[in-house]
């Protein structure tokens, strides 16, 4: 400025005006230059990072974009500030065994992961505050044995929609749920071993499960509430082993389900909550819970596409509930100690695979099994010690496997299979201690296998050789045996 302002130095000074022009030029090649090193503040990583390579990652960067995986694990870290700059991961976040970490903070910038989102094993992890900015999660997310986590709140930005699975698992100190704001589950949801969890609320919006939802060893659950809204579940909804769960009320508005499986729940009275599922696409199981006596929530399915289980339900003294039901692939009722009529599935009328009733021992008679025409692999009564004879399947007339009558101490006549011609393998009745009458079997016209009469000690011999003249032995398949009974 000084130079422009004297004119009438200006002839005097031209060597001076070229020299600061020089200057002038010198300075802003000096700023081009500063330009063109000047750092970038946002970068892209390709390639995997752990936690040799987290340290200098942000160094004058303020946001990077990873192309590749994130693994923080075994760091005394306290936080995550050396991932501040950290805005969007394509694989997956694994956050594991950081013995120090209270918290996420420092991963306030991070936006997306394409993968999986993993925390587990940060036994002093309290909350996963630092998460509230992520609004992606492309694969599973997973909170597991966090020993202190106490509340998933963090997460409650997260879409409504989540394409891949969620587990809450073994998290000790959490006792609700509230922060999985989801409204679908594209994949499985799984909830198990957390101690304190007392239901399921936090869950309130969830509408619909693409694969299947598993509750399982949850110590203080005593009931599903916050499911009221859940209508579908496209696989199995599995409930195993929650010792105090009493309820299941919440599962009313369900309709379309994959699969059932309850088992192993103390003290769960009855299944009411469960009316609305009217087909099953898998396996129905109801084993092992102890106080179970009411089957009566079942009262709208019709139809089990695979195996149907009644076992090990010590309380339950019929099958009522299941008037409905009218197709099932299998049939294994097993060890159900006071369990005392089959009459509730009289609607059966075919099975596709096995049929078994078994270990029963307060089971006075088969009536209920009446309609079933053909079992399409193997019909077994054994070790019911209540059972006289077999009335009450009279109209089943083929079985493409085997027919086994065995370990029965009361059981007299076979009376009841009078219906039966068609064996596609093996017919066996053994170590039936009071068995004299076998001509129900008489009708018999084909055995593709073994015909075996053995340990019968109540059966004379001559009875057991008049059956096998009956079939003849050109209808017989395969070996004879007969041995062990009466004389």
């Amino acid at each position: 400025m000084l130079l422009v302002g004297c004119a009438t130095e200006a002839t005097d000074d031209d060597d001076s005006t070229v020299s600061n022009d020089d200057d002038v030029a010198d300075d802003d090649d000096a700023v081009d230059d500063d330009d063109a090193t000047e750092p970038p503040t946002e970068d892209t990583h390709d390639g995997d990072l752990d936690a040799d390579g987290l340290m200098a990652l942000c160094e004058d960067l303020v946001a990077v974009d990873v192309v590749g995986s994130v693994t923080v694990a075994d760091t005394s870290l306290v936080d995550l500030g050396s991932l501040s700059c950290l805005r969007s991961v394509t694989g997956d976040l694994l956050i594991s065994t950081n013995v120090e970490l209270l918290d996420l903070s420092g991963l306030d910038q991070l936006e997306t992961v394409g993968g999986a989102l993993v925390v587990m094993l940060n036994h002093r992890l309290e909350t996963l505050h630092g998460l509230e900015g992520v609004a992606a999660i492309g694969g599973e997310l997973r909170i597991e044995s966090n020993a202190v986590l106490s509340s998933l709140a963090a997460l409650a930005t997260l879409p409504s929609v989540h394409l891949g699975d969620v587990r809450v698992l073994r998290s000790a100190a959490l006792s609700s749920l509230a922060g999985l704001g989801f409204v679908q589950v594209e994949g499985d949801l799984e909830i198990s071993e957390n101690r304190v969890l007392v239901n399921l609320g936090g869950l309130d919006l969830l509408e619909e499960v693409g694969g299947g939802l598993a509750v399982i060893e949850n110590e203080a659950l005593s009931s599903v509430a916050g499911l009221d809204g859940l209508s579908t579940i496209g696989g199995s909804l599995d409930l195993h082993d929650n010792p105090v769960l009493v309820d299941l009320s919440s599962f009313g508005g369900l309709e379309d389900v994959g699969g059932l499986t309850v088992i192993g729940n103390a003290v769960l009275p009855n299944l009411t909550g469960l009316s609305g599922i009217t087909a099953l696409d898998t396996a129905l199981v109801l084993s092992d819970n102890a106080l179970l006596s009411d089957l009566s929530g079942l009262a709208g399915l019709s139809t089990v596409d695979a195996g149907f289980w009644v076992a090990l339900n010590p309380s339950l003294t019929s099958l009522a509930g299941l008037e409905g039901l009218t197709a099932a692939a299998g049939l294994v009722v097993d060890s159900n100690a006071v369990l005392m009529s089959l009459e509730a599935l009289s609607g059966l009328t075919t099975c596709q695979s096995n049929v078994g009733v078994s270990a029963n021992p307060a089971l006075t008679s088969l009536q209920g099994l009446h309609n079933l025409a053909s079992v399409g692999e193997s019909f077994y009564v054994d070790n019911n010690g209540a059972l006289t004879d077999l009335a009450g399947v009279e109209s089943l007339s083929a079985v493409g496997d085997d027919v086994f009558i065995v370990g029965e101490t009361s059981l007299m006549s076979l009376s009841g299979l009078n219906g039966l011609r068609t064996v596609g393998r093996n017919l066996e009745a053994r170590d039936n201690l009071v068995l004299t009458d076998v001509t129900a079997l008489h009708d018999v016209t084909s055995v593709g296998g073994r015909l075996r009469l053995t340990g019968n000690v109540s059966l004379a011999s001559a009875d057991a050789q008049a059956l096998v003249d009956a079939i003849g032995m050109v209808n017989i398949g395969g070996d004879l045996e007969v041995s062990g009974n009466g004389p």
